[in-house]
């Protein structure tokens, strides 16, 4: 262990612990700030923010006044965020939006003294010692942190020259991930975009690699508008198909891969998370690798991807396969657009929990092109999700590697220079 670690009190090294109640009185809050969905002037940054990692997506905001109002808990980059009430202890750190943001309710907003230490390794022991901070939780039904329980929190820490030691390699792995992911963000805007330029301004490339529709390629008048010609007017059953091959729970394996809802990220077609089937219970569905994702249960939530893996998924899951291998880049991106599920969820049912059905998505109407188009579609498609594949494998392999060495890393255990 390198030299001169100290048992200290996280109370001693914070500049602020503050929450959303620092403000004031229930009724005094209740009088001035609402929550808005529309773009204002802050975000109220929550929990459901930091557990999606979504800072563009399912925003909340506040007023410039609401904003003022809640001025004893204005959060900067770099702070760090503790759930106080359920999962109470899970640690985040603020990244920088640009942007005005306070903070929601049911969270503590700790900000270190920078003079005393890096907040970054503050954040990552933190982060490495979870369980350690939950067991200062109370409560029989629903788990509560105090800022007292949170001030005499016990953190070990060597010098600051070797916490900045420390930060260095875990933010060199952390800037690689995120290099990956942004890439995979590019790759998915640019799929987007073919799709859309392809099957909604019909300016996919004629015989001359000229834009169709622009060049004065041919159209005729459909039921549903005019389309190029050579295209029909079909159902998405014609495309795709729901695989319903189930799995008895006695049949799963705890080696086998399985993807929930709730590792399906929301606008994003590249399925980027799945576990083992450990603890998995009930009866599954099966999935293969290359097959399409879309999750039933309150579609407008979006979430629908291509699997990297073959295993097994929730019932709550739909897997759609294509029929043809030529029409599999069309699919997906038909599945993942914002019409279809605006469509979806129009005609869910259930109040409380809105599902959709494959016998409904089936008979969605679709502008189907020519098989040549579908065939140069599908390879520029494919290789987008390649790449996409490629990094999200070496994210994984990074992301195991910093999991390994942060905890060693933040005991001591393992010295800088290794």
């Amino acid at each position: 262990m390198d030299s001169k670690w100290e048992d200290i009190k996280l109370g001693e090294i914070l500049e602020l612990i503050t929450d959303y109640h620092s403000n004031g009185s229930y009724e005094t809050l209740k009088e001035n700030v609402e929550l808005l969905d529309k773009k204002d002037f802050a975000i109220m940054i929550r929990t459901t923010n930091f557990e999606q990692n979504s800072f563009s997506e399912n925003l909340k905001y506040i007023s410039e006044r609401s904003y003022s109002f809640l001025k004893k808990s204005i959060v900067y980059h770099g702070d760090i965020i503790m759930n106080k009430i359920a999962n109470a202890g899970s640690v985040y750190f603020m990244p920088n939006l640009n942007y005005p943001v306070s903070l929601a309710m049911n969270l503590f907003l700790l900000r270190i003294n920078k003079e005393k230490a890096n907040q970054h390794f503050v954040f990552y022991y933190l982060k490495a010692n979870e369980s350690y901070v939950k067991q200062f939780a109370e409560g029989s039904v629903t788990k509560t942190i105090t800022k007292n329980a949170v001030r005499n929190l016990i953190v070990k820490m060597p010098s600051i020259e070797i916490q900045d030691k420390i930060v260095t390699i875990i933010e060199s792995l952390e800037s690689k991930i995120d290099n990956l992911r942004r890439q995979n963000e590019t790759l998915e805007a640019i799929a987007q975009t073919l799709f859309k330029h392809w099957f909604i301004d019909f300016e996919f490339p004629d015989a001359d690699g000229k834009p169709y529709k622009s060049s004065g390629g041919g159209m005729w008048r459909s039921a549903i508008g005019d389309i190029p010609e050579g295209w029909h007017i079909g159902k998405l059953g014609d495309i795709g198909e729901n695989i319903r091959e189930g799995v008895k729970e006695s049949d799963i394996r705890p080696d086998m891969s399985y993807i929930g809802l709730e590792h399906i990220p929301r606008k994003q077609i590249a399925l980027d998370t799945w576990e083992q089937a450990v603890d998995v219970a009930s009866n599954k569905f099966w999935f293969n690798k290359g097959n399409i994702l879309f999750g039933k249960l309150r579609p407008y939530f979006h979430k629908v991807g291509v699997a990297f893996t073959s295993g097994v998924c929730s019932t709550d899951i739909l897997v759609i396969d294509s029929k043809q291998e030529t029409y599999f880049g069309f699919l997906l991106m038909l599945l993942s657009s914002e019409q279809f599920i605006y469509y979806v969820s129009l005609a869910s049912e259930g109040t409380r929990m809105p599902r959709t059905s494959w016998e409904y998505m089936k008979d969605y109407p679709v502008v189907i092109p020519t098989l040549l188009v579908l065939e140069d579609f599908n390879e520029l498609l494919k290789l987008l999700i390649k790449k996409m594949e490629v990094n999200i494998f070496q994210i994984q392999t990074l992301t195991k590697t910093r999991d390994a060495l942060l905890p060693k890393l933040m005991s001591g255990q393992l010295r800088v220079k290794e």
